[in-house]
Order: structure tokens, then sequence, then C-alpha cells
């Protein structure tokens, strides 16, 4: 009876550590995109499209999830230039600026190997692309249109200083991630690297 009580101690200790347990993490995300040429011709953008944003994440031991904001650059070739009445009220030329906004939600399996976190990510990313004269209001303005993607993306997190920031409850990494399209969206393909902290759940509730 007390090595069942023992076993089932040490089962349920298991079970609250590794299985029950769960971590939050930030992330300062860059990358690229690779647009399909008709697609680049199309919007009249360069073909590549480089990222700069952010991210938070919910890690299980074996499942996590990210949700990511940020802005893509990008060469525009279908800037243009319209007449506006200037400040003194006489007409003066204005070149217009071009700008993309996105925001992904991802999910899928995930396990830790010592220093390395492992992942499988699927998600989609929804993108919002704009032409417009800065603070003109009847201006022309055009939407730079790319279909919503959806995608996978293994990814590899390296946390080196892992032993050592564990003492303080939060951990600080590396992670690069190749992206692969699914659908239509005109996308090639991509790349994602990020500079990430995470820590367990616990310190915050």
């Amino acid at each position: 009876m007390r090595l069942m009580l023992k076993l089932s101690a040490v089962l349920v200790s298991y079970l609250a550590a590794n299985c029950f347990s769960s971590e939050i993490g930030v992330s300062l995300n860059s990358g690229m995109l690779t647009l399909k040429d008709e697609v680049a011709l199309s919007q009249k953008v360069g073909g590549s499209l480089v990222a700069l944003g952010g991210g938070f994440a919910y890690r299980l031991p074996y499942f996590r999830t990210d949700a990511n904001v940020g802005t893509y650059f990008f060469k525009d070739n279908g800037g243009f230039s319209q007449s506006v009445s200037g400040s003194s009220g006489n007409n003066v030329d204005a070149s217009s600026n071009a700008g993309m906004i996105a925001a992904s939600l991802e999910a899928g399996p995930s396990i830790t190997l010592g220093m390395l976190d492992l992942d499988i990510m699927g998600g989609v990313e929804y993108f919002a692309g704009f032409r417009t004269i800065e603070n003109c209001i009847d201006c022309k303005s055009d939407s730079i249109d790319i279909p919503m993607m959806a995608y996978i993306m293994p990814r590899i997190h390296l946390f080196p200083l892992k032993e050592v920031s564990e003492q303080g409850n939060s951990m600080i990494g590396l992670s690069a991630g190749y992206l692969i399209p699914l659908n239509d969206s005109g996308v090639e393909r991509g790349f994602r690297i990020s500079i990430s902290m995470k820590a367990p759940s616990s310190i915050f509730f």
C-alpha cells in the first residue's frame, strides 16, 4: 500500500511538472518573404518583403501557440505624385509612400531537447498594404493586395543560457524557422529569425 502511495505521489509530481506546466514568451521577429513574380508585378512592389515585428507565445510541454504583429518593408515600384495645396496655399507636388502591416496566428507541436525547443507550426497570416500620400484627405490611394497566407513552419529555438537563467525563472534564446506556403497566396517562401524570452507562467499568475 505504501509503495502504491509513493508511486502515485511520484506520478502526480511528474504530471504537474511536465504535463500541466506552461510557459509564456515574447519575441522580437525579423525575416523575409519572397513573392511570386506575377504578384510582385501586379502589385508593383519588389519581390522581397522584409519583416520587423513582435510576438507573444503560450507553450505547454508538447504544444505551442503564437500571435505575431509587424510591418513589412519593400521596394515600391508603383509610386505616384499629386499636386496638393501646401500650408502656404500654393500647390506643390507630393509623393506617395507605401507600407504594409501584417498579423499572424500559429500553433503546433513542440518538444524540448536540452537547450533546444523544436516546433512544427501551422498558421495563417493576414496582410494589409497601402500606397498613399500622407496627410492628404482627398488624394489618390492604392491598396497592395497580398491574399491571406496559410503555411507550415519548422522551427528551432536555442537557449544557450538555459541552465544559468533558469535560476531566475527566465530564458533568453534565438530561433530560426523556414516558412512553406500551403495556399495560392502569392508568397513563394520565407524565413523568420527571432530573439525571444520565455518564463514559466506560474511567475505571472
